[in-house]
């Protein structure tokens, strides 16, 4: 109970106190979906001598008409091996919370990790993938060329309906 004060008084400061709880809560909640990735991929741990260099965010549908996924891809630059940016993403990541995925149709050469029901996330190389490093448009050959490697985090949200509709994980891509 409350020290001090009528009854009355109390119980308004209580409910005061579990509207701003709720009101802080619901605003978390209906954070945007690319608000949400952005704060995402700003607290991922980075190697040493690696940079973000371009990123982009996008929605894309999944394979139900109601399901839509909102996607981050981010261009890294490092000037470390892919092998080591790898070997920091599966020793780092599981500290923030992601578990290590090994869905079988992806190519072992590309991480991937998996946040909750919300959120996916994979790391590959696209050193030698100009397909790739062209959807960046704004980056040029000349700002990647001082980096070892380059490779991309790709993070997908799944808002309620597409985790509850269209699972994140299946057997086939």
């Amino acid at each position: 109970m409350l020290a001090g004060g009528s009854p009355e008084v109390k119980r308004k400061i209580t409910s005061a106190g579990i509207l701003l709880s709720l009101l802080a809560i619901l605003f978390v909640a209906c954070q945007s979906p690319q608000e949400q990735l952005e704060k995402t991929s700003e607290v991922l741990p980075l190697p040493e001598g690696t940079q973000l260099v371009a990123s982009m965010i996008e929605q894309g549908q999944g394979s139900q008409n109601a399901c839509f996924f909102t996607t981050f891809t981010g261009l890294y630059g490092s000037s470390i091996s892919y092998d080591k940016v790898m070997d920091f993403y599966t020793a780092n990541l599981p500290d923030k919370g992601w578990t290590q995925d090994f869905p079988s149709w992806l190519p072992e050469e590309i991480l991937s990790f998996q946040l909750g029901d919300e959120y996916t996330l994979g790391i590959s190389d696209v050193t030698s993938n100009e397909f790739i490093i062209q959807q960046f448009k704004d980056v040029t050959g000349q700002e990647l060329k001082d980096y070892l490697t380059i490779y991309t985090v790709t993070i997908n949200y799944a808002d309620w309906i597409a985790r509850r509709y269209c699972p994140a994980r299946s057997e086939e891509p």
